[in-house]
């Protein structure tokens, strides 16, 4: 579902706080654009957290600096922006991503718990 096992380890790997990961992020998506980008949150929790960021008049202005320090490879002022908070400009940057693009974004279940009951389920309907 992701878009190759290359984006499959970087996703499995990405660390929020390290402005690196972000670098990476853009070559993933350079090398290889998505039609779809899963996230792993809730449509609910997308709108309460993330959407409001994004309609704010001056997100698009924060985002094309924090481009402008990606292309730069300028990590230190990844680090020092203090418009963003690391740990949710991730999934900011692909929600972006998507709408200038034109991705799809998939929101995906955060607990493993319920890809198992889904299994479970599965399995009994078989027997």
């Amino acid at each position: 579902m992701l878009y190759s096992t290359m984006s499959f380890f970087y996703v499995q790997g990405f660390r929020q706080a390290d402005p690196s990961s972000f670098l990476t992020l853009k070559e993933i998506l350079k090398l290889s654009p998505p039609n779809i980008v899963v996230l792993q949150l809730s449509p609910e929790e997308s709108e309460e957290k993330y959407n409001k960021v994004m309609r704010h008049p001056k997100f698009d202005e924060l985002m094309q600096k924090f481009d402008y320090y990606l292309d730069s490879k300028d990590t230190t002022a990844i680090q020092e922006m203090k418009e963003f908070d690391l740990e949710n400009l991730e999934k900011l940057y692909l929600m972006r991503y998507c709408r200038t693009k034109k991705c799809t974004v998939v929101f995906g279940q955060r607990q493993p718990s319920f890809y198992q009951a889904i299994q479970d389920s599965g399995e009994k309907m078989e027997r």
